[in-house]
């Protein structure tokens, strides 16, 4: 199952080291010590023999578990919803099967037989879609128990066979969330909280503990160090080669490899070096070539030292706290240039290879082409926030300076140091900042080391110290507004033993520590806005440090040593200085410079991604087909309410969350006294629309007719050459048309007189003018209807084009007024001189205002709780309900979260993240106006489905089986899950190749 040595004889685990393999062979296995010659190669192969019929044994075994009956049945439901999804008749699975069969029969004849046992009959597949659709409902019944609010969208239309087919859809959004976190490849933790007592489902995990072994310490390097001393002039090459040869083969492997040994010989021979001071007091001001990059450039960005700006520089005690407190901060302009660039910064200090006289290095890495460099380089004389705040700062500064655009940063990662948290929301309030994962986990290790729980930790046979502190860590992934909730219920299941380390995190971490009584401090030491790692989860953007601490420990292994001279390290900055800008220079170039990522770890990140995905998604409203309700007989006001209602009792979602209902205006829908908005008037606001059509026939209505039409109009080398088709069901697609046949005018008049059809009203100058409004308008229509439909729509997006387009209506009526006809390009090309009135036209715009204004005339209530969703922070505590007005307040003096706002992509992605404990009300409204449908295109796009689904070729399709092909076409976001399905079934393999089925 892995890579990993075994014992031949008892098949543990082995590390590859001779006193490892010594000891266990002494300490296991001394009964075989003794054997010696011919006796022990005998016992070496059967021990191989029977090692490798194991192996072969197990591979085997998997080769048969692929080839079950389950496996076959699995098989035929993914075809089976393969069929359903493109709206394939039943008897396509045949078909299927027989491509199969032969395809195995040329390319694998001996899987012939398992491709025939895979029933696909009619029959067959009609079942199955059945059952995919049934798990699908089962999916959408238990998600309406834990909806918070929810909105529905119906539709009534006929199909093939004139029966008639409402669609109910529903837009809701939940009051609980799904959480999955990975921490490693074999990690898998899972976690569901439900509006019932919370369910912890655990699944296996593999250990992933901090890893302990050290590297092997370096041997026989001190007489290549005198080597290179005595022979200052011979390359490294020649040392080494000399040297290498002279060494036992069991030494070379401890040997570091042949391109550190370089350098360690390079380093040796740095003697010109200036001395080294003892304070920093001593240090002078840095020589001339210590300033420079190795191509001449200016290196040294800034020393404190020859900073002009202190007050006091004649005062000897502010001199004195200048040279203590020193700092050198080393870029290049060119570096600021790409440093500005990168919307990550990634700050991080080492400490081992900082020179004595400062506390350490501290680095600014930044993004460029995909890869992290290093752009700034600073000796701090401390770990104190005025010192992190100084080298940001000084970049500013320095940027201004050169005329290079301020860096804004959208994100910053740094390890848990107040300092630098505390330096990085000073001087750039607006960025996003993010703390390691990789040191969280540290800190809750550590933790479980205090507490004596190490060995329980690593316990193969008891895991559940283990899986709960991965549990404990996956609250990272988990949306910060969430965490304090599902901490809580976490503590309710995790093991005793942790309750503990529970209490550190929830004090450290979460909510505080507790004060007197049972009050807690207002924020914790890091609140989780600080390190948690939903969103770059999410984004696929660092979660860890890990990028500055490699190339710190890559540096550390460059220098080699701990604590260099001052001047020392500035030589090896800048040699990374030169290093870094040729690798930016290849990058430029196409080139690739730096190894990608290991595959495991880009499979954590993509699966981190995928889990944290369904997390947003589980957040987000779902947008699913609620039911398709048959009625064979009259089609009544009544009727239709009673089918609706029955629905949404059937599929389980509470009448009293339901916060709208959206309809076509249709009579049996608007009813004064029994339709379905009149039975939901109290608890839902409507919205409806309507519409007339336009139909061309006699062109397109014969074959020939259109034929010779085409001839004609290519004859006369017109633009266009045909007519396009309209229906009545997409009324306002007749912009186009009319904007076809307006233009194509007096060319149909001509080949209408030579079919013998003359059409008058193209001849008369005032119904052609008509024609050229209505073409005019329509158009207008037609770009308005494009923009409203979509799935996924707000509310409030769509209101919002509804009322520009009645200020653009106001406007043309002015005009029109006026005789201004910028916006009536038809309009415009008629010659009006003698037909001029324009009285009709203004009256249809009257018109057609009123009629906007009464269809959505339900969307008035709604225009404070819109203004509330839309603009929280700048609506009046005073204009909103006094059980809202104190939200208000705690919303409108909450900086971080008025960041959040300003930095969100959408209104979603901020109220997904709104404290839902905190903003009770907020949240609610947030989630009653997302799940408003705007219109009924889902519907729509649902009879499309019908259409296709039930064509004149396929009408004697039962209402079951359309719904249940139509149930999984329509599916969004809930997917029929096989695999359960296939586990509750007694699977058996279809005999030989006979379509039947018995599973």
């Amino acid at each position: 199952d892995d890579d990993s040595a075994r014992c031949l004889v008892c098949s543990e685990k082995l590390i590859c080291k001779k006193y490892n393999i010594e000891r266990h062979h002494k300490s296991r296995h001394a009964n075989l010590t003794t054997l010696e010659g011919p006796t022990r190669a005998e016992k070496l192969a059967e021990l191989l023999e029977e090692r490798q019929a194991v192996i072969e044994s197990a591979s085997q075994s998997i080769r048969e578990d692929r080839l079950t009956p389950e496996a076959a049945v699995r098989t035929s439901f993914k075809i089976a919803h393969k069929i359903a999804m493109r709206g394939k008749p039943f008897t396509d699975g045949e078909f299927v099967k027989e491509c199969m069969t032969e395809a195995a029969e040329i390319l694998c004849p001996t899987m012939v037989p398992k491709f025939a046992s895979v029933a696909l009959s009619p029959a067959t597949i009609q079942r199955r879609i059945v059952e995919l659709a049934d798990d699908v409902s089962q999916q959408l019944h238990a998600k309406g128990k834990t909806v918070v609010a929810f909105s529905v969208a119906v539709d009534e239309s006929t199909d093939d066979t004139s029966v008639a087919q409402v669609a109910v859809f529903v837009r809701a959004r939940k009051k609980k969330t799904y959480w999955v976190c990975t921490l490693k490849p074999e990690c898998k933790a899972r976690a569901t909280t439900v509006s019932d007592p919370p369910v912890l489902v655990r699944e296996g995990t593999h250990s992933h503990a901090p890893d302990q072994d050290s590297i092997a310490a370096k041997e026989i390097m001190n007489e290549i160090k005198a080597s290179s001393v005595q022979q200052p002039e011979a390359p490294p090459v020649q040392i080494t080669s000399n040297k290498l040869q002279r060494i036992p083969q069991v030494v070379l492997a401890k040997l570091p490899n042949e391109a550190a040994i370089k350098r360690t010989i390079n380093r040796t021979r740095q003697a010109s070096l200036p001395p080294n001071p003892k304070t920093l007091r001593d240090l002078p001001e840095l020589p001339r070539e210590f300033t420079l990059t190795l191509m001449g450039d200016v290196f040294l960005l800034w020393d404190s030292l020859d900073d002009d700006d202190d007050d006091d520089d004649d005062d000897e005690e502010a001199e004195e706290r200048r040279r203590r407190n020193r700092i050198i901060i080393f870029s290049t302009r060119d570096c600021l240039r790409k440093l500005c660039t990168s919307d990550t910064w990634l700050l991080d200090g080492t400490f081992k290879v900082s020179p004595g006289l400062f506390t350490q290095l501290f680095t600014i890495h930044g993004i460029f082409r995909g890869a992290a460099f290093p752009f700034v380089y600073a000796l701090l004389p401390n770990k104190e926030q005025v010192s992190y705040t100084t080298v940001l700062e000084v970049v500013l500064d320095k940027c201004r300076a050169a005329r290079i655009p301020e860096p804004e940063p959208t994100t910053v990662v740094s390890d848990f140091e107040l300092g630098i948290i505390n330096a990085v929301a000073t001087v750039f309030p607006d960025a996003d900042l993010r703390l390691c994962f990789f040191h969280l986990g540290q800190s809750v290790y550590r933790q479980v080391q205090d507490a004596g729980l190490q060995v329980a930790y690593r316990d193969p046979d008891d895991r559940s110290v283990k899986e709960g502190v991965h549990e404990l860590l996956s609250l990272a992934f988990v949306p910060p507004a969430d965490v304090e909730e599902v901490l809580a219920e976490l503590r309710e299941v995790i093991p005793d033993t942790l309750l503990n380390i529970v209490d550190y995190f929830d004090d450290t971490y979460v909510r505080g520590r507790r004060l007197r009584g049972q009050r807690r401090a207002a924020r914790p030491r890091y609140a989780p806005e600080l390190w948690n790692q939903h969103r770059a989860a999410l984004r696929g953007e660092p979660r860890t440090n890990n990028l500055t601490e490699g190339w710190h420990r890559r540096f550390n292994t460059l220098v080699g040593k701990d604590h260099p001279s001052v001047y020392a390290l500035i030589k090896e900055l800048q040699k990374e200085q030169g290093n870094s800008e040729r690798q930016m220079a290849d990058l430029e170039l196409g080139k690739v410079v730096k190894a990608p990522q290991r595959l495991k770890y880009r499979m954590v990140t993509e699966r981190l991604q995928r889990i944290s995905s369904r997390v947003e998604e589980n957040l987000e409203e779902f947008e699913e087909l609620l039911a398709m309700v048959s009625l064979d007989g009259q089609t009544t006001e009544e009727i239709t309410a009673d089918a609706i209602e029955s629905a949404l009792e059937n599929a389980g979602f509470p009448l009293d969350r339901m916060f709208s209902l959206a309809t076509d205006g249709a009579p049996s829908m608007t009813g004064r006294f029994a339709g379905v908005v009149y039975r939901y008037s109290e608890t839902a606001s409507q919205g409806e629309g309507g519409g007339s059509g336009y139909r061309p026939h006699r062109v397109k209505g014969q074959g020939l007719n259109r034929r010779e039409f085409q001839t004609l109009m290519k004859d006369m080398e017109m633009e266009h050459t045909d007519l396009p088709f309209y229906t009545e069901v997409r009324w306002l697609s007749c912009g186009k048309t009319l904007k076809r046949f307006f233009e194509m005018r007096d060319e149909i008049a001509l080949f209408m007189e030579m079919k013998q059809f003359p059409v008058d009203e193209l001849k008369d100058p005032v119904w052609v003018r008509n024609l050229a409004f209505l073409t005019d308008i329509t158009g207008h229509l037609n770009d308005l209807n494009v923009q409203l439909q979509g799935r996924g729509k707000l509310i409030v997006d769509l209101l919002d084009l509804v009322k520009a387009f009645l200020l653009k209506l106001d406007l043309w009526k002015m005009q029109l007024q006026e005789h201004d006809y910028s916006h009536f390009n038809c309009l415009k090309s008629m010659s009006y001189s003698d037909i001029d009135d324009n009285d009709m036209f203004i009256h249809s715009l009257q018109d057609l205002i009123s009629a906007f204004n009464h269809w959505f005339s339900d969307a008035e209530p709604l225009d404070s709780l819109l203004q509330i969703f839309v603009a929280p922070f700048a609506v009046k505590p005073t204009e909103v309900a006094a059980d809202l007005q104190m939200e208000i307040i705690d919303l409108q003096c909450d900086r971080q979260l008025k960041q959040r706002f300003r930095l969100s992509k959408d209104l979603p992605s901020f109220y997904k993240l709104l404290p839902r404990l905190r903003f009770p009300k907020l949240h609610l409204i947030a989630a009653r106006v997302m799940c408003m449908f705007g219109s009924t295109f889902v519907c729509e796009q649902f009879y499309s489905l019908m259409n296709i689904t039930k064509s004149k070729y396929r009408s004697a399709i039962s209402n079951e089986n359309l719904q249940a092909s139509l149930r999984l076409m329509c599916a969004q976001k809930i997917v029929p899950n096989i695999d359960r399905i296939v586990s509750r079934k007694r699977c058996q393999v279809s005999g030989g190749t006979s379509s039947s089925s018995s599973n």
